[in-house]
C-alpha cells in the first residue's frame, strides 16, 4: 500500500488555503504595487498557499518576492522567498535546484537568529533527501530540525520531526526504528491533542506494524487512526487507514471485512481523487476476490488496476528516471565543487609556504651576512634553490591529483548517459518489464559509479563490476548482438590489485560502437587481464568490422574518441605521479581490432 508523508513546511502541518484566502492574497497585491516588505510577505504568503496545484506560478511569486527582497535588503525575506523556491522545486520533482535554494535560504537566515525559520528550513531538506532515497542525509536535516524544535519549545513541531524522522526509518525498511520515533511522537501529541499528528501518526504505526506481520496490532492501530481522522475531516488520512485495515483483514484471512474496508477506501479515491490509491484499492480487491475464489469479480477489479496503472506507468517512469538524474547531477556538483575547493586550497598553502620561505631566508640571510656575506649568499642561494624544487614538485603533486579528479569528473557523465536514451526507447514502445530491468540494472551500475568517483583507485574486482554492469546494459540494448567475457590470470589477486576507477570503459564502448554495432552478425568482446614484468596488461579485443570499415561511416573523430582522449590523459597524469611506463597500444587484427592498456600494478596492502 501507498504510504503518505505528512509534507512540512514552515514547522506546520501544509495546508492549502481556501479560494477565498487566494483571491484574497491577489487583491492585496494589486492594491499594493509598491515593492515593500509588506508586498514580498504577501507574495511568499500566496506562492505557499497555490503551490500545491499551481507550482510554476507559485514559482513567480516567489522569485518576484526574491527580486524586491534583495533590491531593499530585508534578509529575511530573501530568505523566505529562498525557501520558497525550494519548496516549489520539491514539488515540481526538480531536486537539485530544491537542494541548492534550500542551502541558499540557510546562508541567508544565518545572520537573522530566527530559528524557526531555519529549522523549517532543515525539515525540507530532510523531505528532499528522504525522495533522493538519501536516507542519511534525511536523518541529518531531520535531527537539525528536531533540535530547533526542542530549543524552541514547540512541542507540536517536536512531535511532526519524530515523525518525519520515523518515515525515513519506515522508507528504509527499519520498522522497529521507525516504530520508536511514532511512539515519541504520540507521546507529545496525545496529551496535547494534536488530532491531526496523532492521526498520521496511528495510520503510519499500523503500516509499519503490517510490514513487520503484527496485523492484529496494526488493525487497532488504524481503526484509532480512522477515529480521529473522522472527527478532524482528514480524507486522505482516513483513506491510507481504511486501506490499511483492508490489508490487516486480508493477512489474518477475514476476506469478508477485507472486501468492505478496501471498497470504502476505493471509494474515497475515487471522489478525492487520486488515481494511485484508486489503482492499488482495484489491485487488492483482485486479490482478496481471488481468495474468496469470485474470479469473475477478480478479473474485472484486475483488468481496473491494470489500466489505471498503465496510465500512469509512463509518467511514473519518467518521474524516476528523472529523480536518477537529479541525483546523479547533484553528487556530480558536489564533486565539482569539492574538487574546486581543494583547488583552492592546494595554491593558498602553496603561497602561504612561499612567503613563509622568503620570509624566513631573508630574516636567516640578514643574520648570516653580518659575519660572512660570501658564505652566507651562497647558503641562503643554495637553501632557496632546495626549497623552491620542494615546492614545485609538492604542488605538482596536488596539481596532478586535482586534474585527475577532474578528468573523472569528466569521465562519469560521458558513461553515463550514453545508457539513458535506452531506457527512455522502453518506456515509449511500453515495454514495461524490460524497462524496469533496464533501470534496475542502470541505477546499480549509476550507484557503483558515483561511489568510485571519488576515489583515485578502486579493486580491480569493484571495476570489472561496473565493466560488467555496462555491458550487459549495452547488450541488452543491442538485442543480445554480441557476447563477451572478462578473463583474469589466476596470479592476480582482484581484491587488492587497485586500478583507476573507469579506465577501460571507453576502449569497450569504441568496440561496441565502431566495432560489433556496424557489423551484420553477432560479435564477441573479449577482456583479458593479465601480470608482466611488475605491470598489469589489460587486453580489450573485438571481432567487428576493424578500424577501417568503421571510420568510413562513423560519426566525426573528435566526437567519437572524446573517452579515450581523456583515457590517455589519465594515465599520462598517471605515469607522471607515479615515474611508471603505462601505455596505450592499438592493433588491427584479421577481424576486429585490439587495444593494450598497460598499467603499474598496485596493491592495496
Amino acid at each position: 500500500m501507498k504510504h503518505i508523508f505528512l509534507v512540512l513546511f514552515v514547522c506546520v502541518a501544509f495546508r492549502q488555503q481556501s479560494d477565498a484566502q487566494i483571491d484574497s492574497l491577489k487583491n492585496l497585491l494589486q492594491l499594493h504595487p509598491q515593492e515593500d516588505s509588506t508586498r514580498v510577505d504577501a507574495l511568499v504568503t500566496l506562492s505557499k498557499a497555490i503551490v500545491p496545484n499551481a507550482p510554476d506560478e507559485a514559482k513567480r511569486y516567489a522569485n518576484e518576492g526574491l527580486h524586491i527582497s534583495r533590491k531593499i535588503g530585508w534578509q529575511q525575506g530573501i530568505a523566505r522567498s529562498l525557501r520558497m523556491l525550494g519548496y516549489c522545486s520539491y514539488i515540481t520533482a526538480d531536486f537539485l535546484n530544491a537542494v541548492d535554494f534550500n542551502l541558499q535560504a540557510l546562508q541567508a537566515v544565518a545572520s537573522l537568529n530566527d530559528k524557526k525559520l531555519e529549522g523549517s528550513i532543515f525539515n525540507n531538506m530532510g523531505l528532499v533527501y528522504s525522495e533522493l532515497s538519501e536516507f542519511d542525509k534525511a536523518l541529518q536535516y531531520y535531527d537539525k530540525y528536531l533540535a530547533v524544535t526542542r530549543e524552541q519549545k514547540t512541542p507540536r513541531e517536536e512531535a511532526i520531526a519524530l515523525m518525519n524522522i520515523g518515515l525515513v526509518h519506515f522508507k528504509n525498511n527499519n520498522q522497529s526504528m521507525a516504530l520508536d520515533y511514532y511512539q515519541q511522537s504520540l507521546t507529545i501529541a496525545e496529551p496535547n491533542e494534536y488530532q491531526q499528528v496523532i492521526a498520521y501518526v496511528l495510520s503510519n504505526t499500523g503500516a509499519a506494524l503490517n510490514k513487520k506481520g503484527d496485523y492484529k496490532e496494526a488493525l487497532a492501530s488504524f481503526q484509532k487512526s480512522i477515529a480521529v481522522a473522522g472527527k478532524i475531516g482528514d480524507a486522505r488520512i482516513m483513506l491510507q487507514s481504511l486501506g490499511g485495515v483492508g490489508e490487516s483483514y486480508f493477512h489474518l484471512m477475514q476476506y469478508d471485512k477485507a472486501e468492505t474496508y478496501t471498497k470504502r477506501a476505493l471509494q474515497m479515491a475515487k471522489e478525492i481523487p487520486l488515481l494511485e490509491y484508486e489503482k492499488e484499492m482495484n489491485q487488492g480487491l483482485s486479490e482478496i476476490y481471488t481468495k474468496q475464489q469470485n474470479f469473475a469479480k477478480a478479473f474485472e477489479t484486475y483488468k481496473t488496476f491494470v489500466l489505471i496503472r498503465d496510465s500512469i506507468l509512463n509518467d511514473t517512469k519518467r518521474q524516476e528516471l528523472r529523480r536518477l538524474e537529479m541525483q546523479y547531477e547533484f553528487q556530480k556538483k558536489e564533486a565539482m565543487l569539492k574538487v574546486e575547493h581543494e583547488t583552492q586550497q592546494a595554491l593558498a598553502a602553496s603561497e602561504i609556504r612561499r612567503q613563509n620561505v622568503v620570509r624566513n631566508s631573508v630574516m636567516g640571510g640578514a643574520a648570516v651576512l653580518l659575519l660572512a656575506a660570501a658564505f652566507s649568499f651562497m647558503f641562503y642561494k643554495k637553501r632557496r634553490d632546495a626549497d623552491e624544487r620542494t615546492r614545485e614538485a609538492e604542488f605538482s603533486a596536488k596539481v596532478s591529483d586535482t586534474e585527475m579528479k577532474a578528468l573523472r569528473s569528466q569521465m562519469n557523465p560521458h558513461f553515463i548517459f550514453n545508457s539513458l536514451n535506452s531506457i527512455g526507447d522502453y518506456i515509449s514502445k511500453n515495454d514495461i518489464k524490460s524497462a524496469d530491468y533496464y533501470l534496475a540494472k542502470f541505477a546499480k551500475l549509476m550507484r557503483l559509479i558515483l561511489e568510485h568517483s571519488e576515489r583515485k583507485e578502486v579493486s580491480l574486482a569493484d571495476d570489472l563490476q561496473s565493466l560488467e554492469l555496462y555491458l550487459q546494459l549495452e547488450s541488452l540494448r543491442l538485442n543480445n548482438k554480441f557476447k563477451y567475457e572478462i578473463i583474469v590470470d589466476d596470479a592476480i589477486d582482484k581484491e587488492s590489485t587497485m586500478v583507476p576507477p573507469l579506465l577501460l570503459q571507453p576502449f569497450v564502448e569504441n568496440s561496441i560502437w565502431h566495432g560489433i554495432a556496424p557489423k551484420a552478425g553477432e560479435g564477441t568482446i573479449r577482456v583479458r587481464i593479465v601480470k608482466e614484468d611488475g605491470m598489469i596488461n589489460c587486453i580489450v579485443e573485438d571481432d567487428g568490422v576493424g578500424r577501417k570499415q568503421a571510420a568510413s561511416v562513423s560519426s566525426p573523430p573528435e566526437k567519437q574518441s572524446l573517452g579515450m582522449k581523456i583515457t590517455n590523459a589519465r594515465i599520462e597524469i598517471l605515469n607522471a605521479m607515479k615515474q611508471t611506463k603505462g601505455k596505450v597500444v592499438f592493433s588491427d587484427l584479421p577481424e576486429g581490432m585490439r587495444v593494450e592498456v598497460t598499467l603499474p600494478l598496485v596493491l592495496q596492502f
